[in-house]
């Protein structure tokens, strides 16, 4: 609970700058949905906290691993949702207001023909 404050920052910021965002829209985007995803990143913990026991009580070594990898990809995945799902619509937005086309918005749209 501590550290997933600093956890989901670190995701907004890095995942932000990795998709070629600009500093003041990560920061615009963090201000609105930090809270929100911090609250719902607890809200999971302590979902999760349930199945963690069990699995580290009744469940020998080598499936714990197994276990907590898959728990953890639940919570990775609920958090990247809450990072994403404003970022989708502000670029398609962003192009019906002012016309505008990037290579990286191009790239999602297209598909290769094979």
């Amino acid at each position: 609970f501590i550290f997933d404050g600093l956890f989901v920052g670190l995701m907004f910021v890095t995942t932000g700058l990795g998709e070629g965002y600009k500093m003041r829209d990560i920061a615009k985007q963090f201000r609105k949905d930090y809270v929100g995803a911090v609250k719902t990143s607890w809200s999971t913990s302590v979902l999760l906290m349930p199945l963690e026991f069990l699995l580290f009580r009744f469940f020998p070594l080598n499936v714990r691993v197994l276990g907590m990898n898959m728990i953890d990809i639940v919570w990775e995945g609920m958090m990247s949702y809450l990072v994403h799902k404003r970022r989708r619509g502000a670029v398609s937005q962003e192009e019906e207001v002012h016309g505008v086309h990037n290579l990286r918005t191009m790239e999602q749209v297209a598909v290769p023909a094979h």
